[in-house]
């Protein structure tokens, strides 16, 4: 859990006390240069009852003898949903959301508070968010070029509803010697409360004339067990046919464990190897070029045999874009199967997905309007089931300026199909209007957007459910300097549901935002 607003406080005039002392010599003899930066956004909202809310961000930064220093701050503030940890005078809850503190000297740097973790890769973290400390240091010995980076706190990942926090300690040491040849070695050690994570490992990259080759180990060990799993990845690009092709491979091993369920081991191993090309094609006189792209895909579990079956997944996929004269299509096709080994098989499906884009810009007399298109046909066939779902998808957006009206709209189209007769449909539009009414000091708009969901039965055809929705809104902009704009809008939201749209809402409320900036 993160420390009460009063520790963080505390820990932050902590940390400005023991800067401002290591540098007494530096502040005597030279003069500090401070900018204070931020803004301040009041947020009110209004419906039922009237409700404001409030965030300030904040930077400070100056120069002390040799240290560059940094400090940032967000607070927020609210009438309603105030946390516990706020700061409560009235109706009104201030909180200190994050806070930052840095300073840089050469090659030497410490960040605490809100920051991420710079090193580690995807086989160690799913996000790289800590609420701690990190320290770096480097420095040359001769061609051989070293940053060593150390870091511990709190690492909080989001995924959907859940949430998951570990406290982190480690660090990674890096060298690169000469232009063609790096090595790094990096580890860590994750806790959640009487669980432990040890891992750790290395990669290296090296050039060998027009060929670059990278690879990277990884190990880990979780609690007390004794089993040892670990990752191993490499990889190459070189240039061949007028483009880039790249290749690479990954084994992981059945017991490794990582804080990335992404990467992280299944019983058997797991293997996989990619490949692609990209590279141009064509290259016209005046500019226009068509570039392709193909990717290929192994993967497969049960790599060790200890399992009854094995499960292998294929995977191809093209793409062609082509650019002439302001133009730009680009045309997609993906092929994926999925299937088992044993008899007989419990998967068998097959994934063929069709895809075309446009960017077109047209002139209306001395107006462009900009247009954009986009249409796909994924259509899904599971052999074991015997089902196969079809989805198609349209969407288009222009958008213009006609005198000093500026016009954006939006639409969307999709119809999802099943083969046992179900099929729903939605629909969306938006539009966005606004212009200037005083120049620069006023300006109005209006939004609108327009929902149509539907379901229908699988024999008749009938709708059997319904979701038609509809909002526009009325805005106003005040600027009357660059540092204050003041936006006023009212809003309206009808919504009619059931089969025969029998139910029917109707909401409007008001809302305000005034935003300083100095």
């Amino acid at each position: 859990m993160r420390a009460s607003t009063k520790a963080v406080l505390m820990a932050v005039v902590a940390v400005l006390a023991a800067i401002l002392g290591i540098c007494v010599p530096a502040i005597c003899a030279e003069q500090p240069q401070w900018k204070l930066s931020g803004d301040s956004l009041f947020k009110v909202y209004w419906q039922t009852t009237l409700r404001v809310a409030n965030e300030t961000n904040l930077i400070a930064g100056g120069v002390l003898g040799p240290l560059n220093l940094e400090g940032r701050l967000r607070l927020t503030g609210s009438t309603w949903g105030i946390p516990s940890d706020a700061i409560v005078i009235g109706p009104w809850g201030e909180r200190l959301d994050k806070w930052t503190v840095s300073a840089r000297a050469g090659s030497l740097s410490l960040q605490l508070g809100d920051t991420i973790v710079p090193v580690l890769s995807g086989m160690y973290l799913a996000g790289r968010s800590l609420y701690g400390g990190v320290a770096t240091a480097g420095g040359r010995l001769g061609p051989v070029a070293g940053t060593a980076t150390g870091f511990y706190g709190m690492n909080t990942v989001s995924s959907g509803l859940s949430i998951s926090t570990h406290k982190l300690a480690g660090g990674a040491v890096e060298a690169s010697f000469g232009r063609n040849v790096g090595l790094a070695v990096q580890g860590m050690r994750a806790m959640k409360g009487e669980r432990q994570l040890d891992m750790g490992g290395a990669r290296t990259w090296l050039r060998l004339g027009p060929v670059n080759l990278n690879a990277e180990v990884a190990a880990s060990r979780s609690g007390s067990s004794s089993d040892l799993g670990w990752v191993a990845l490499c990889g190459a690009q070189t240039q061949v046919l007028g483009g880039m092709l790249s290749v690479s491979g990954q084994y992981t091993e059945a017991d490794f464990v990582s804080l990335n369920s992404a990467v992280a081991g299944k019983a058997g191993g797991i293997a996989e190897a990619t490949a692609a090309w990209s590279g141009s094609v064509w290259r016209g006189k005046n500019g226009g070029n068509a570039h392709l792209g193909i990717t290929g895909r192994l993967a497969a579990d049960n790599m060790d045999g200890s399992l009854a079956a094995r499960t292998a997944k294929q995977s191809g996929e093209g793409t062609l874009t082509l650019r002439t004269g302001g133009w730009l299509l680009k045309a997609g096709y993906l092929l994926a199967h999925e299937g088992s080994d044993e008899e007989p098989p419990a998967r068998d499906k097959t994934s063929r997905v069709a895809s075309l884009e446009a960017a077109v810009p047209l002139r209306l007399g001395a107006n462009v309007l900009d247009t954009a298109l986009r249409g796909s046909r994924s259509t899904t066939v599971d052999d074991m089931s015997g089902t196969t779902v079809v989805l198609d998808t349209i969407a288009l957006a222009g958008s213009a300026v006609v005198g000093q009206t500026s016009c954006a709209a939006k639409a969307s189209w999709s119809q999802s199909a099943k083969s046992a007769g179900t099929r729903k449909r939605d629909m969306e539009c938006t539009l966005s209007l606004s212009r200037p009414v005083i120049d620069k000091l006023l300006q109005a708009g209006l939004d609108a957007k327009a929902v149509d969901s539907r379901s229908f039965k699988p024999e008749s055809g009938e709708i059997h459910s319904l979701k038609d929705a509809l909002e526009a809104a009325l805005w106003l902009k005040y600027t009357p300097r660059p540092f204050v704009e003041a936006v006023a809008k009212v809003k309206g939201l009808w919504g009619w549901y059931g089969p025969d749209s029998e139910k029917k809402d109707f909401d409007r409320y008001l809302e305000g935002q005034v935003r300083f900036r100095f």
